[in-house]
């Protein structure tokens, strides 16, 4: 049996458990990214109510314009119509199914000292989801994502990289975030303030209708107090704080969506923004400047819909993420942890 979270790493749809979603797990990128949820100490989300978030739902109007109503059977204003919408947007069909994700994007570096922005490297993986129903309204999402880096001319993985900046070439840490989980429920519960208030907003999201497309997003921005040490990683620090804004908008077709008497396989497609710190293992140290992340994502029908070699690599590597967890664990893993435990173990792999 499953057992349920009880501490604040695993929080109820956390900041980080709704982007193992939006981006890998419809089923990261997170998108799949370097991030930790789990112990920030000042976060903003932005997932108001219906009242404040000027919500839109507007349906094609054959006199001309925008006929602002919603489908039938969907309350735009109810929180369990819109976790009932977004379970269907990342996937999920029955308790227990499996689901995954991909999506790849390129990373940029912007520096204080105004050039414009470097293209640095590609970006892509995956993520696989299986969601349970608690029976109660609430569901548990188990998840894990994984993540390569590729040479913008050739597309090959990345095992080493000639950073622009500093002239050093550095070892390439893939993302391996195993578990990233999260409860589902029609309250989203976030953590304010080095008290770690909590703050709660119905799970009400903004929806927009073009065509038969429907659209939704989701932003959020945070901060937290870097896991480094500058004496310990003097090349990884990037300073005391770690201070990311993240921006997800997810679409898929109206009419599969909305439709209670369809219960086949849903094609999500988006794509996810990051905003933040220097990866650790790219060695920039004190630079001033953000590395921002630009990627799209879409729901998989099977992990072996990836590109080939992402998936023989993963294969080779990382195997267990070819297919989701099945029991609750915890801590949920994040990239900065990940990075220093493959640091502290000697191997970047599971399986070299």
């Amino acid at each position: 049996m499953n057992k349920k979270p009880q501490n604040s790493q695993t929080r109820e749809l956390s900041r980080r458990g709704f982007l193992g979603n939006v981006a890998g797990g419809f089923g990261a990128l997170g998108a799949g990214t370097a991030l930790m949820a789990g112990v920030t100490s000042c976060t903003h989300a932005e997932l108001p109510s219906a009242k404040q978030s000027g919500i839109r739902v507007g349906t094609r109007n054959p006199a001309g314009g925008t006929d602002y109503s919603a489908p039938p059977g969907f309350d735009p204003r109810s929180p369990e119509d819109n976790l009932r919408m977004w379970l269907r947007l990342i996937g999920y069909r029955e308790s227990g199914e499996e689901h995954a994700g991909w999506y790849k994007g390129r990373c940029h570096a912007i520096l204080d000292d105004m050039r414009p922005g470097i293209p640095l490297f590609d970006y892509e993986g995956f993520g696989t989801s299986r969601i349970i129903d608690n029976g109660d309204g609430t569901y548990q999402n188990l998840h894990r994502e994984v993540s390569i880096y590729r040479d913008i001319r050739s597309g090959e993985i990345l095992e080493t990289w000639k950073n622009p900046l500093t002239g050093k070439t550095v070892e390439v840490y893939p993302t391996h975030n195993d578990p990233v989980n999260s409860v589902y429920k029609p309250v989203f519960e976030q953590r304010f303030g080095k008290n770690a208030e909590v703050q709660s907003f119905p799970f009400v999201l903004p929806w927009d209708f073009i065509g038969n497309e429907a659209i939704t997003s989701f932003d959020a921005n945070f901060s937290w107090a870097s896991p480094y040490s500058k004496e310990e990683f003097p090349d990884e620090y990037f300073g005391p704080t770690v201070r990311a804004s993240e921006w997800w908008q997810v679409r898929a077709d109206a009419d599969k969506l909305f439709d209670p008497d369809y219960d086949g396989y849903i094609q999500s497609r988006g794509a996810w923004t990051r905003v933040g710190p220097w990866q650790a293992w790219m060695h920039m140290g004190e630079l001033a400047g953000d590395m921002v992340w630009r990627t799209q994502t879409a729901s998989l029908r099977s992990v072996e819909d990836v590109p080939a070699d992402l998936y023989a690599y993963v294969k080779r590597h990382y195997p267990r993420h070819l297919s989701a967890p099945t029991e609750w664990e915890e801590p949920n893993e994040t990239s900065h942890l990940n990075y220093m435990h493959d640091k502290a173990r000697g191997s970047k792999y599971d399986v070299d």
